[in-house]
């Protein structure tokens, strides 16, 4: 390993100074701009640069764009997206991807998921929701926690913070509780440990059923300040043809913009250093030619390319930073600080495609489910019906998080044999173990034998846990406040024109796609003057 970075650093220290174009290098000027990053924050990057008269070039470690919002059509149900990463927004939330989609020419729906009444299974009791939230759920609750688990979590919020309004407390990062602690000194766990009984958090958890939420001690500001139950509902909402169309047409209208914008797939940043360059300090990046087969992605291993830029946007989750070589990255205190701070959440969704809606036939209002077994959460995600009148429905089996669940679903991922067509890559495609495993955890959910549900046609997961992008998302752990170590990441050297672009630092909105983009929105308003 040693010798191999030597002569990595060999490479880099002789290599001419020089941008990748296409399938070429050239030897013109340094880029104005160089994005690294081919996700939604790196799409968003370019695409709000477009029209600044700039060189820029945006470069991707895989063969796609799109990062965590990754949508996949399988051929048998090829209208139905399944949505491996990121599947919604929240509707009047998330202002700036809503803004986004009339301009990108995309459309939006309802995300059916969210709309109906859930099944309810857990501690082997199956109930619809009514049951559930009802005195005769399987939760020995105290008298005080007996309620509808949203208005429990504002309750619980209220007496923590002492006040009957939490989500009006101008700043919460520098709010107290009721016993003058610090809340961002608190994880969640903690704080409600102040308030809930131990049965109340596990009622709540499998209401809202996310382990890294409710199951992980996340900075107790991320979640304790909840929207006030007497407000009308909010609604989510996701893209026809996938959310991954988002980062794709900003890419395109990028490019579009000018024949100086370019994209590079299959090219991983290693190194970043300060060189002199007629009369002006500009960076050499070293990148790694990748190769991505059957949906994996590794270094090929040959000679690296070097290019440089006179700015460089580094659109990365905090696994990929750390794997830069580049001396603010591993050596600045606040950096370190930074990404200690960060705790890394893994997370699968695994669908299947079923020759009908066999869950239509039960006598249950809705597809959908929360369990406490390991597929947690699920539901019905579209029909087809080809011109033959054949159908086919797509269903989300399991969306899990947490290391548990996630350990359980690898291992049988691991055995041999798969029930996924030869379109699903290796990497992505379900083993004959977990299909059957599902089927019985399914068959307990609905209430009926696993040979009443039939033999999946299809499937396809994913597990969001790598070693360069790290998890599904990220949240910061306590003792640490939001703002703070945003603002502290977004130029890691006063002295270099090199920022940070990731929603693991958002302000607010650590776990979704928004807080990607409310980086970046940071970032140009602060450095390159873009309101």
């Amino acid at each position: 390993m040693a010798a191999r970075k030597f002569l990595v650093f060999l490479l880099t220290a002789t290599a001419d100074c020089s941008i990748l174009f296409g399938n070429r290098e050239s030897t013109e000027e340094c880029l104005d701009v160089a994005i690294v990053g081919g996700g939604i924050g790196g799409t968003y990057t370019g695409w709000r640069l477009k029209d600044q008269g700039l060189k820029i070039a945006i470069f991707e470690s895989t063969d796609r764009i799109g990062g965590r919002m990754h949508s996949v059509f399988l051929p048998s149900i090829p209208n139905v997206p399944a949505e491996l990463g990121a599947m919604r927004y929240v509707e009047g939330v998330h202002t700036t991807l809503e803004g986004l989609l009339p301009k990108l020419g995309l459309q939006s729906k309802e995300f059916a998921l969210d709309r109906h009444s859930k099944l309810f299974y857990t501690r082997g009791r199956r109930m619809g929701v009514m049951e559930f939230l009802s005195d005769n759920s399987p939760f020995l609750l105290a008298p005080t926690e007996n309620r509808n688990p949203l208005i429990l979590a504002w309750n619980a919020s209220q007496q923590l913070l002492n006040t009957s309004e939490p989500d009006k407390i101008p700043d919460i990062e520098d709010a107290v509780t009721v016993d003058g602690v610090p809340l961002y000194q608190l994880g969640y766990l903690n704080a409600l440990n102040k308030v809930w009984t131990n049965e109340a958090k596990e009622y709540i958890k499998t209401f809202v059923p996310f382990e890294s939420l409710f199951g992980s001690n996340i900075n107790a500001v991320h979640r304790t300040v909840v929207r006030n139950p007497g407000l009308p509902p909010q609604h989510t909402r996701t893209v026809v043809g996938g959310l991954q169309q988002v980062p794709r047409k900003l890419a395109d209208q990028f490019l579009s913009a000018s024949n100086r914008h370019k994209i590079r797939l299959n090219r991983r940043i290693n190194t970043i250093r300060k060189v002199w360059l007629n009369d002006r300090f500009v960076y050499q990046m070293t990148l790694f030619e990748t190769e991505t087969l059957d949906g994996h992605t590794a270094d090929k291993w040959v000679n690296p390319h070097t290019i440089c830029a006179n700015q460089v946007i580094l659109a990365l989750p905090p696994q990929a930073l750390q794997n830069i070589q580049w001396y603010p990255l591993q050596q600045y205190p606040h950096m370190q600080t930074a990404f200690k701070a960060v705790t890394e959440h893994s997370a699968m969704k695994l669908f299947l495609v079923y020759p009908n809606a066999w869950w239509s036939h039960l006598n249950i209002s809705s597809s959908a489910f929360n369990t406490d077994l390991p597929l947690r959460q699920g539901g019905e995600f579209g029909r087809f019906r080809n011109s033959s009148g054949h159908e086919a429905a797509l269903f989300m089996a399991s969306y899990a998080d947490g290391e548990n669940n996630n350990n359980y679903w690898q291992t049988l991922r691991n055995i041999a044999g798969t029930i996924s067509s030869s379109a699903v890559p290796k990497a992505h495609a379900v083993s004959t173990r977990v299909a059957e495993q599902v089927q019985r955890h399914l068959a307990d959910v609905y209430g009926i034998k696993p040979d009443d549900i039939p033999q999946p046609l299809d499937g396809v997961m994913h597990i969001w846990n790598d070693e360069q992008t790290g998890g599904a998302w990220q949240s910061l752990k306590p003792g640490y406040k939001p703002k703070v170590v945003s603002k502290s990441v977004r130029q890691p050297s006063p002295s270099d024109r090199v920022f940070i672009i990731t929603n693991a630092f958002s302000r607010k909105l650590s776990m979704w796609s928004e807080g990607s983009l409310e980086a970046v929105n940071d970032v140009l308003a602060e450095f390159f003057n873009l309101k």
